[in-house]
């Protein structure tokens, strides 16, 4: 059972929830092809996936502590089962594993773990009120987890150094210089066995 003085925390935690699912629609809309497309990294669906996760945990669970009367130990348990599967299946398979964010994957490992903690020990003891403080940090932990997960998802992916020896006469190893350097790199060049430039 909820004590009263948690019902405004819920309920605005639930609202806060909404709006943030909302958000990460957008971001993902911002850059579809590169989270959902066809040609997307496992790496960028796993972000995506792990945001959704925990936001999805804060909203539900926020809108079942607000139901008078009802012990969290059962909806938190199902909440954290379900948020450990999600989070497990979609870092561990595929190219996900690529995800560099490892931190953020075991700090949200380690919430839902807590979070099934909490609520075992609230199926055992349903009058311990207590218990369900410790549910509101959860529910801060997996919105700053979705934060965090949403600001890794809107970063440019970076930009890998050539390889290979540059069209524009660049060294191998070093990046492509940009389009003035390139420009300026073209008047002062000649093709071979041309006059230069100045010449012509």
């Amino acid at each position: 059972m909820t004590p009263a003085e948690l019902t405004t925390f819920f309920a605005a935690s639930a609202a806060v929830a909404g709006s943030l699912v909302g958000l990460l629609f957008v971001a993902i809309s911002l850059r579809y092809e590169a989270v959902l497309g066809a040609s997307a990294e496992g790496a960028n669906r796993a972000v995506a996936a792990a945001a959704f996760t925990a936001l999805t945990n804060g909203l539900v669970l926020s809108l079942w502590a607000l139901v008078p009367h009802l012990d969290l130990g059962y909806p938190a348990s199902a909440l954290a089962l379900g948020s450990i599967w999600s989070t497990l299946r979609t870092h561990l398979t595929g190219s996900a594993r690529r995800d560099t964010s490892t931190r953020l994957f075991i700090g949200s490992l380690l919430l839902y773990l807590f979070e099934l903690v909490i609520g075992a020990i609230l199926i055992a003891q349903p009058g311990e009120g207590g218990w369900v403080y410790d549910l509101a940090y959860v529910v801060v932990g997996a919105f700053a987890a979705a934060l965090a997960r949403s600001w890794q998802l809107l970063q440019p992916p970076p930009q890998p150094a050539l390889t290979g020896g540059d069209p524009e006469g660049a060294p191998a190893g070093h990046e492509r210089s940009g389009p003035i350097a390139t420009a300026v790199r073209a008047l002062v060049r000649s093709r071979p066995g041309a006059a230069p430039w100045w010449r012509r």
